[in-house]
């Protein structure tokens, strides 16, 4: 087993309850959003309407410095998450600044 299997094996408990379902969005950000925006950018919790595991709402925490050019992203950020995925996963991007 390759050490990525294993570590998304070891902490899919902790992504469920950070609402990651799907541990590969927090393993493989770099690649889905693409280095430039993985630099200042970390997921931090994926909400669902209740009953439903599409059209969260992605919690995203940046710096303040970054928060206005990561905003202008937005709407391809969610194009590419939902593209990986294959169906309406994200529907919505809340950006979080760090202090």
């Amino acid at each position: 087993m390759a050490i990525g299997d294993l570590l998304r094996t070891v902490a899919a408990p902790a992504m469920r309850r950070m609402g990651f379902g799907r541990s590969e969005l927090v393993a493989r950000w770099p690649e889905i959003v693409g280095p430039a925006l993985a630099q200042h950018t970390t997921p931090m919790t994926l909400r669902y309407p209740p009953g439903s595991r599409a059209r969260g709402v992605l919690d995203i925490a940046t710096d303040r410095a970054q928060a206005a050019a990561v905003r202008a992203e937005i709407p391809e950020l969610i194009a590419r998450i939902n593209e990986r995925f294959g169906y309406p996963a994200v529907a919505h991007v809340k950006i979080c600044v760090r202090r």
